[in-house]
């Protein structure tokens, strides 16, 4: 008997129906994408060119190829309750994401704190592909990060948020000539219990040609990580906040801990996999 053949999901070239604004994505064509869809067992996605828009914090994000599976490949959402509302934790989208970014348009951004930190995203992306920078020894990406000099894990995706911890960290070469990294990333917006809920299974890597920044994300559920129900058992959410400075680095350290124990659980094969499938024509 033959083996099934995957589906794949092929996405144009250059789209421009339903942009805002009169946005017209001229200087960069978005390449098509093929995706093995039938590892996630869901349908064709949702596919749009984002236009380019201001973040909160002034922030010039520049437009990208978005491509949005739902429901996740992995696991709904979770389920967030009313206390957890003014909880630090920052829940990953409980869809998988997919975005395409031009390098150029990255690198030749308005200068600013956003766009700075981008540039610093390709250049460690650029040495680790390279050979010349270890990604299991950066640390986890933070938007304010650019006083430090050391560069930290590559991280570029429209949420722009912070990371409290990180780890499973792989280097990935591609089939189809895409390099990168994967890990897992917890992610939160202050001191604080973090649930196995916030953690996304995160691949960066840049097309063979370099043209493209090529960013996927994915809710995962780690195991050895406490759940939201069970740290709400035994701290509401005015309790959240029970670490000193001292006491917090060692806690992300157990938890990164566990992201590397993580490395090789079914979930984060099966990304692994979509990922390997993942083309640029």
């Amino acid at each position: 008997m033959k083996p099934p053949r995957w589906p794949v999901l092929l996405l144009p070239a250059l789209l421009c129906a339903a942009l805002a604004d009169g946005y017209r994505p001229a200087q960069t064509v978005f390449p098509k994408i093929s995706l093995n869809t039938s590892l996630l067992r869901i349908g064709p996605p949702h596919v749009a060119i984002v236009p380019s828009r201001t973040l909160a914090d002034r922030d010039v994000y520049p437009a990208y190829l978005d491509a949005r599976f739902s429901p996740s490949p992995v696991l709904p959402g979770p389920e967030v309750n009313q206390a957890a509302l003014f909880s630090p934790f920052h829940y990953p989208a409980p869809e998988a994401q997919l975005q395409v970014l031009s390098v150029t348009t990255l690198l030749t951004a308005k200068p600013g704190d956003g766009s700075n930190l981008r540039r610093k995203c390709i250049e460690a992306l650029r040495a680790i592909n390279a050979g010349t920078l270890n990604p299991v020894t950066l640390t986890p990406f933070h938007r304010h990060a650019l006083g430090t000099p050391a560069p930290s894990l590559p991280y570029i995706m429209s949420d722009h948020l912070s990371q409290a911890t990180a780890g499973a960290v792989k280097k990935m070469v591609l089939p189809g000539g895409i390099r990168g990294i994967r890990y897992l990333v917890i992610r939160a917006g202050d001191i604080g219990y973090l649930p196995a809920e916030a953690t996304a299974y995160t691949f960066q890597g840049l097309s063979a040609d370099g043209k493209f920044y090529v960013a996927f994300s994915a809710p995962v559920l780690p195991s050895g990580i406490k759940t939201t129900a069970q740290i709400l058992k035994n701290y509401p959410y005015w309790q959240y906040q029970p670490f000193t400075s001292s006491s917090y680095g060692p806690y992300t350290e157990s938890l990164q801990e566990q992201l590397d124990a993580n490395s090789r659980s079914a979930q984060v094969l099966l990304l692994d996999s979509v990922i390997q499938s993942l083309r640029l024509r």
